[in-house]
């Protein structure tokens, strides 16, 4: 068996194509020795280190939009719109409470200091509290208090948390990264009705109204866009351009790209695709290193 150093982007919804990955490895004879993770890569991350990895897959696979606007829980805040609570109350039943450094695989896990504007790594302590930090994307979560300072997404400062992953002699540097601008052409969902996703953008109808309440339209020229919209585009270049220098400085043995349209940042009720995206993903990425 060949020993892998395994590192796990930031991406929303896209991260469950990591799951397909982890899986692909373990299925052509890889273990895994130590995981970094930045975001929903630190989620996934933290239930494979647990132990709990198919039990997330299963609940995950069983959610629908319906289910995943369920688990929203809106605020009026500057700070964001989502308190996460309800969806790591939910976490929590899978999970536990467990200490990163009592797991079975070395684990680290990113997040952005906000206020000393630098990245904090987790290698200790509550491993849902860290998850946690790490997912704060800015405007939609708010941010989690810890130590007197506000943590944000990790994805902000270390998209592809190379650096922070344990490695070992003669190891295998594998990285997935969940935002390749490559094209994407696996859809294999089936067609919703009209009607279901009038249903669901009518339920998403007050998470836009947050926004708009504290963050007017900014109109260009003929197009309008939403204060999340800015910050989403935004964010979006900001990783792509991290991403690039990250992976050019530290070339991995294996960068198994995902692309950025295959899923959107909430679009979780897309498990099953996404976890067959990533398994192609990996296989096409193994043929070709």
């Amino acid at each position: 068996m060949k020993d892998v150093a395994l590192v796990l982007s930031s991406g929303g919804a896209r991260g469950l194509a990591h799951i397909g990955v982890i899986e692909e490895l373990e299925a052509n004879g890889y273990r895994i020795k130590s995981i970094a993770g930045s975001s929903i890569g630190a989620v996934i991350g933290g239930f494979y280190a647990a132990g709990k990895l198919n039990d997330y897959r299963e609940w995950i696979k069983t959610l629908n939009k319906i289910d995943i606007f369920k688990l929203m829980d809106f605020t009026i805040s500057k700070s964001g719109v989502l308190k996460g609570e309800r969806l790591f109350n939910e976490l929590q039943k899978i999970l536990t409470d467990l200490n990163i450094e009592d797991l079975p695989i070395p684990l680290a896990i990113s997040a952005t200091d906000m206020i000393h504007k630098s990245e904090v790594v987790f290698r200790t302590g509550n491993l849902l509290q860290a998850m946690r930090a790490s997912v704060a994307v800015p405007t939609l979560f708010l941010p989690v208090e810890f130590q007197g300072n506000e943590l944000l997404d990790g994805g902000i400062i270390n998209p592809i948390p190379i650096s922070n992953v344990e490695r070992s002699p003669n190891d295998f540097l594998v990285v997935v990264n969940l935002n390749s601008r490559k094209p994407y052409t696996n859809k294999l969902m089936k067609s919703t009705s009209k009607s279901k996703l009038e249903r669901f953008d009518n339920l998403l109808e007050p998470l836009k109204q947050s926004w708009q309440s504290i963050r007017p339209m900014v109109s260009t020229d003929n197009q309008k866009f939403g204060y999340f919209d800015i910050m989403n585009r935004s964010f979006d270049l900001m990783q792509d351009k991290l991403s690039d220098c990250i992976l050019e400085k530290y070339n991995p043995d294996i960068v198994v790209e995902i692309s950025r349209e295959s899923a959107g940042i909430l679009e979780f009720y897309k498990a099953e695709e996404l976890i067959n995206e990533g398994k192609n993903a990996f296989r096409e990425a193994f043929f070709n290193c």
